[in-house]
């Protein structure tokens, strides 16, 4: 009892120093609590997602495959194989910009209505083709597409607009249509497809035109305007994260999306009954796609030997997956720099107070109690801290859990996304902050704690000052120190003799306890590196947006072609368009990439050699890549995937007809959207075999609106980017994140100021009686206090000097270690974010030298001078 109460009052004494400390330790346990269950909550939604709609293992679009070609691929490893309808159409809605879905057609089930029993399909070896015969027994033209009559219109027939789409039926006589085994898709709201003119849309698709259930949709189909009603919305595990493959950099639902709709609807409108062009395949029980991916490269060459998709490659799982692991790292390494600062500063703080309490550890030693029970006994003050951080860090990780979910509620399509995990990971904190907590308090504690009761109970003896300063300046002379005694260059040379006594004695102090000096030397880093990191995440999302469309998309918009078209006659005619004052051409295409081992699918852009609109900047250095015509430019993420450098070769995959092709590496660059690489436009064409075609258009233009109207009319042009409104998206969509950059920005400074005042108050608890004693000898209060005020101010910005690498160095391996799909976070800092730290800092010491100042007014001389017994 009688050392809960030392600790009680003392803690209480120095509550201040301690309340530095709990804060640390709760910012510390609220990252880990929130990235920790925010991962879990993820990690185990997506997982019963994937699971409940039988995600597929594997993807490859074909040209054309029929159900007994499908069967046919049971090959050893291949648990399940199942084709489906793809097809990417344009939405006709007035006054919008370009809109486009991806409209999906399920097969449905075996033995369903329209569909040939499981046994009688026979596939042909060959691969047949729409319109071609098909053996007696398989799908064709007899069967679920040859009975759907379609009533469209052309779309450049206005008078059969108004019926168009209207009394599609097929032979299935309009029931319900059940799915196959594979990527399930499940309704949110309205209901299934229960008619051919019916369609299911995302819900993000609706919210962005304002519209509903019930509505008609218009579609331009093979050059045909088809009207679909919508029946509902829906979620599919392949499209938890709906975006764009083709350079788009964030999720513009209301621009892009997906549906699905009857397959023998889409499958007539194609052109292609009863066949379909995407294949899905599942793998059995520990089947890995490398096991079997060269006999499905080979079972595949009878259609055009299609590129394999592994799941761990399709774009909206390898985002929920980076998004997963970003968030297991960052509650994994982020935490646990603010928990080991508060660690550190509760050793070095009870290491100092044990230090102050010698007399008191003497005596209670000398009334029985062990070192153990001491030991223990301080211990328990950093229990208690590293408790009430804990507590106060699970309440505040509970709230951080739900605002990310929310976050990700937005970017990412999937049921029962809510926290999971967050007592766990609590507890684990808790736990954590109070073990932490307590072997730090020991460790400071053990040395005096364990000493015997009559060193214990008399002062620490000063050290000699005879080997830590020169002979003249200890014989009051002024001039050069003797040679090999002591460190001379630590004390105050002939040409600083014009400081003030008080000054010189704050130089002195400084020399003399070093750790003391060591102590606030580090404080006053760990807070300016700790702010100036802050400063730069609350800006981070702000950075990359300014590097991406000030320096390197300078255009305005961004038009793509749905097949590539002669440069000279594609980007003359854009120039035509009315508002267009000047266009550049763009190449874009997926390949695969690949150096010794690795190899990646990646977008590789061609871009004009004398482009200023589309420019290779690197965020970090901030130079500008000319295109290279002999050889190809990486992302350094990309980079790092390949283990590429300058002056290595890689090989682009061009296809059947070339091979491979080695290009020389020129340049390794930091972007800030993803990774990608980049080659001169015609050198790239030339390597492909293009001729001197492109993909696309970027131009400025001072009226968009005229050039989103014309485009509309362009049969080839697929899509139109207004990088304006990209820019407002991503704005929107960043702007949680720059909430939670400003938390973070205002603990880092709460952090900083409660570090400088600990240090202070530790000071100041350790001369006291220097201080009492300068004041009997008849020192003002205010000469007292610009003692500590100039040893603090020297001190403190000599720990600001070091805590501009040590920010740096946070950033850096911040942007190592949180590896983000979407973003390359960078890591250079802005002056003014160096400029804020730095004003912190000196608010913070002007404010704990006040704070200093008004307790050496109120110290009692007397009782700080009286003898120890």
């Amino acid at each position: 009892m009688t050392l809960l109460k030392k600790a009680l009052r003392s803690m209480w004494r120095y509550k201040k120093t301690y309340f530095a400390c709990t804060l640390l330790i709760a910012l510390g346990v609220m990252l880990y609590v929130g990235f920790g269950a925010s991962g879990r909550s993820m990690y185990e939604a997506k997982d019963a997602f994937y699971v409940g709609s039988a995600l597929a293992d594997c993807f490859a679009s074909v040209t054309a495959a029929s159900q007994g070609q499908v069967d046919a691929f049971r090959l050893e490893g291949v648990e399940e194989a199942m084709g489906r309808v793809v097809y990417e159409c344009r939405v006709d809605m007035e006054g919008e910009r370009i809109v486009r879905l991806r409209l999906l057609g399920y097969p449905k089930e075996r033995g369903a209505s329209g569909m040939a029993p499981s046994g009688a399909l026979q596939g042909n070896a060959a691969g047949g083709r729409p319109g071609q015969s098909s053996p007696a027994g398989t799908e064709g033209a007899g069967t679920e597409g040859a009975g759907t009559a379609i009533n469209t219109g052309d779309n450049d027939d206005g008078g059969n607009d108004a019926e168009a789409g209207q009394g599609i039926a097929s032979d299935d006589g309009g029931g319900a249509a059940r799915l196959a085994g594979l990527n399930r898709y499940s309704v949110k709201s309205g209901h299934d497809i229960v008619q051919d003119d019916e369609i299911l849309v995302g819900q993000g698709f609706l919210d962005a035109h304002d519209i509903d259930v019930g509505d008609t949709l218009s579609l331009i189909v093979h050059n045909r305007l088809v009207k679909l009603r919508i029946a509902g919305t829906f979620m599919t595990p392949e499209y938890t994260y709906v975006i764009d493959e083709q350079g788009a950099l964030l999720p513009d639902e209301g621009s892009f999306n997906v549906a699905v709709v009857s397959v023998g609807v889409l499958q007539s409108l194609l052109g292609m009954p009863g066949y379909y062009n995407e294949l899905s395949f599942r793998f059995g029980d520990g089947v890995a796609y490398d096991d079997v991916k060269a006999d499905l490269e080979v079972a595949l060459q009878p259609f055009g030997n299609p590129r394999l998709t592994p799941i761990k490659d399709q774009l909206s799982n390898a985002m929920l997956e980076s998004e997963i692991n970003e968030l297991v790292t960052m509650g994994n390494s982020i935490p646990l720099a603010f928990v080991v600062i508060a660690f550190f500063i509760l050793f070095l703080m009870l290491k100092r107070i044990a230090e102050q309490e010698r007399p008191q550890i003497g005596m209670m030693k000398a009334f029985g109690y062990g070192s153990v029970a001491l030991v223990a006994h301080y211990g328990m003050y950093g229990a208690v801290t590293g408790l009430c951080g804990g507590l106060l860090g699970a309440g505040l990780g509970y709230w951080f859990c739900t605002f990310m979910l929310e976050l990700y509620n937005y970017f990412f399509q999937m049921p029962n996304l809510v926290p999971v995990g967050v007592a766990e990971f609590a507890l684990r904190g808790v736990a954590a902050a109070v073990a932490g907590g307590a072997l730090g308090s020991m460790s400071g504690a053990w040395g005096v704690a364990s000493l015997d009761p009559a060193p214990a109970m008399r002062p620490a003896a000063p050290r000699s000052p005879d080997r830590k300063m020169p002979r003249a300046d200890r014989e009051g002379e002024r001039g050069r120190p003797s040679p090999g005694r002591g460190v001379a260059w630590i004390s105050p040379p002939r040409r600083m003799a014009w400081l003030s006594p008080p000054r010189r004695m704050a130089w002195r102090s400084m020399v003399r306890n070093k750790l003391r000096s060591a102590f606030i030397l580090v404080g006053m880093m760990f807070s300016y590196g700790l702010l100036v990191f802050m400063g730069s995440f609350a800006s981070m999302m702000d950075d990359i947006i300014l590097s991406q469309f000030t320096q390197m998309q300078v255009f305005d918009g961004r038009m793509g072609f749905g097949a590539p078209m002669d440069a000279k006659a594609a980007v003359t005619e854009v120039l035509r368009l009315s508002g267009v004052t000047g266009a550049e051409g763009l190449l874009e295409l997926p390949l695969t990439l690949s150096h010794g081992h690795r190899s990646k699918d990646v977008l590789v852009t061609g871009l004009e050699a004398d482009g200023r609109l589309y420019r290779l900047y690197d965020s970090d250095t901030h130079r500008v890549y000319e295109p290279p015509t002999d050889g190809i430019i990486l992302s350094s993420r990309l980079a790092e995937d390949l283990e590429a450098d300058v002056g290595d070769l890689v090989r682009v995959d061009v296809g059947e007809r070339a091979g491979a092709y080695g290009l020389v590496v020129r340049g390794v660059m930091t972007i800030s959207f993803g990774e990608g690489a980049y080659m001169e436009r015609g050198y790239m064409a030339q390597v492909l075999g293009m001729g001197d075609a492109i993909t696309g258009v970027v131009f400025t233009a001072d009226d968009f609106a005229a050039v989103n109207k014309a485009a509309k009319e362009g049969a080839n042009i697929t899509g139109l980017r207004d990088q304006a409104y990209t820019r407002q998206l991503m704005d929107e969509m960043v702007g949680p994140y720059r909430s939670l950059g400003n938390v973070l920005l205002v603990m880092g400074i709460a952090v900083a100021f409660a570090i400088a005042y600990n240090t202070a108050s530790i000071s100041l608890m350790e001369r006291k009686r220097e201080y009492a004693t300068l004041r009997v000898l008849g020192f003002t209060v205010g000469e007292v206090a610009g003692i500590m005020s100039y040893e603090y101010w020297l001190l403190g910005l000599c720990g600001a000097a070091l805590g501009l690498p040590f920010a740096r160095v946070l950033k850096v391996v911040f942007a190592r270690v949180v590896v983000m799909e979407q973003f390359t976070l960078p890591t250079g800092i802005r002056p003014w974010q160096y400029a804020l730290g730095f004003a912190c800092i000196c608010a913070a010491i002007a404010w704990s030298n006040q704070s200093t100042k008004a307790q050496v007014r109120k110290l009692d001389m007397v009782e700080v001078l009286k003898e120890r017994e």
